[in-house]
């Protein structure tokens, strides 16, 4: 099943030069998700029945063209793949004359509301998803914690309730406010951005947001740890190109 989503183009949804931001892009793919969910009978307005909640593990997104402000978008969303534990879901955006803008994947896993353990994705479940065998990628690709880097700097953040969502940590679209807090460079001049999220981030933690870069992209690497940072022990990394 392919989910047709409206989103509209406001102020909070744009950035530099009145177009859509890159927060922007991944809050219009969530609600789209989010619709799919209550339409298959596991979203957020039944929590309390089903007690069932999606948590997201990564992004892929690359941008193709920004529309700007006062503009309605057309999201479509489907159920790509779902294993024992993993949910696989693509999108594509497109603007008012109907051209593709935005392409994107992700990755998600089903947690029991109550006791916070990953919940098996049975046939049940998938059958209510009505998955989709199209691609928004040619290639499968997971963001790799394997690389080499440079650390250019680093802040000191502590999470606070405006950043905190239903499911009592730092919302996933908050992480691009951090990597915000630390470049000197708009985030939105980067039309290709992963996201990948490897340890909630609760309310109150104190981390530390690093500014790295590599030969073939920058990386915002979001730790607990203060120094001799390990990238495979970060909290999250986006990767931006």
């Amino acid at each position: 099943m392919i989910v047709e989503h409206k989103f509209y183009v406001g102020l909070r949804e744009i950035g530099k030069d009145n177009l859509l931001s890159n927060k922007g892009i991944l809050a219009a793919l969530e609600d789209a998700g989010c619709k799919h969910s209550e339409m298959a009978g596991i979203g957020i307005t039944n929590i309390n029945e089903t007690k069932r909640s999606w948590v997201i593990l990564s992004w892929r997104v690359e941008v193709i063209s920004r529309p700007k402000f006062n503009t309605t978008l057309t999201v479509k969303t489907w159920s790509r793949k779902m294993d024992k534990l993993f949910a696989y879901r693509d999108f594509n955006i497109f603007d008012e004359e109907g051209r593709l803008i935005v392409k994107a994947s992700s990755k998600w896993v089903l947690l029991d509301y109550d006791t916070g353990k990953i919940v098996k994705l049975t046939e049940d479940i998938t059958n209510d998803f009505e998955l989709e065998n199209i691609n928004a990628f040619d290639n499968e690709k997971e963001l790799e914690t394997d690389f080499n880097y440079e650390i250019n700097n680093r802040i000191y953040y502590k999470i606070t309730k405006s950043q905190i969502d239903l499911n009592h940590h730092l919302n996933n679209i908050n992480y691009l406010d951090l990597a915000k807090e630390i470049l000197t460079e708009s985030i939105d001049s980067y039309n290709r951005f992963d996201v990948l999220y490897k340890k909630q981030i609760i309310l109150g933690e104190e981390i530390y947001v690093y500014n790295c870069k590599s030969e073939d992209a920058k990386y915002i690497v979001i730790s607990d740890e203060e120094d001799n940072l390990n990238i495979k022990r970060a909290r999250a990394i986006i990767k931006l190109y």
